[in-house]
């Protein structure tokens, strides 16, 4: 996938490449997508440059099927000027835009209608290249558009958890863990 050639798929010999069979309406001509990643069971794509805001997402049981029964999600269209990079990782697949944006798709829930993309922070983003993201271990390291390095642990915020974030004067605790609600301990002086 670079973005301008059709997307390829190894035939069964692994000796020759062909066009993917069923791509989404939206790959066509040089509008094909820059990068892509299995998760789920599903291969998805984004980058297109005739929607640049969107990933599809293909059949669990064909990764070259985008058109049945196709599954195609816009990510926070206002924010960022493109999606660039995506890995999957403990269970969600991330999303990054360039040259600000990270989202995450919440798909627990085992109807897919209910899916949605959920904003991790709107102030971090990637490097303009799906190279700029790198799965480590139980992490992820990604390369913003200033070009400092960042990892994806340490870049939660009380606001991604579920609670408001506190005062300078005021800090909090969770009460649980992630997702839980936090509760507020105090002044600080």
């Amino acid at each position: 996938m670079n973005g301008y050639n059709v997307v390829q798929v190894l035939s069964g010999t692994g000796v020759t490449t062909s066009d993917i069979s069923a791509p989404p309406a939206d790959w066509t001509g040089t509008s094909q997508p820059i990068a892509g990643v299995v998760h789920n069971g599903r291969l998805w794509g984004w980058g297109n440059l005739n929607d640049p805001h969107r990933i599809y997402g293909s059949l669990t049981s064909d990764h070259e099927d985008f058109t049945t029964d196709s599954l195609t999600m816009s990510v926070f269209p206002g924010v960022g000027q493109k999606l660039v990079a995506g890995v999957t990782t403990q269970g969600r697949l991330f999303l990054w835009k360039f040259p600000r944006g990270l989202f995450w798709l919440d798909d627990a829930d085992i109807t897919v209608s209910n899916w949605l993309l959920r904003q991790k922070s709107i102030a971090l983003g990637a490097a303009d290249s799906p190279y700029a993201v790198l799965p480590i271990d139980d992490d992820v390291l990604w390369l913003s558009a200033e070009g400092r390095f960042h990892v994806l642990s340490r870049s939660r915020r009380p606001n991604w958890l579920g609670c408001g974030r506190p005062t300078s004067r005021q800090r909090c605790t969770s009460t649980g863990g992630c997702g839980t609600t936090w509760r507020w301990i105090g002044s600080t002086k």
